[in-house]
């Protein structure tokens, strides 16, 4: 389960990590207002603890991957080529295997 770690981007994983982890929700013990009444009982407290150090690298890693990409000479036009995301190409890859 913590085989994810993403910073710098929200992402809904801190929530699953602790939905699956939750007692009640591993026990059954829901309803479908259950996890209204919890999120409200949670009054907006974050499923993550900040890792600031990190935050601040990665924000670090932003800015100049930013100010890279403006001094990195332009390609020249070519035929348009059909794009294909890193996710759906990383599973083209595992269905290979």
């Amino acid at each position: 389960m913590r085989e994810y770690e993403i910073e710098g981007i929200k992402t809904t994983i801190p929530f699953f990590r602790w939905l699956l982890t939750n007692e009640d929700y591993l026990a059954a013990r829901v309803d479908t207002t259950w996890l209204d009444r919890v999120l409200g009982d949670r009054a907006g407290e974050p499923f993550w603890a900040s890792d600031e150090p990190v935050a601040d690298l990665a924000s670090f890693a932003a800015a100049i991957e930013t100010c890279a990409a403006r001094t990195r000479p332009q390609a020249a036009p070519s035929a348009p080529t059909p794009t294909v995301s890193g996710w759906a190409a990383a599973a083209r890859r595992e269905a290979l295997r």
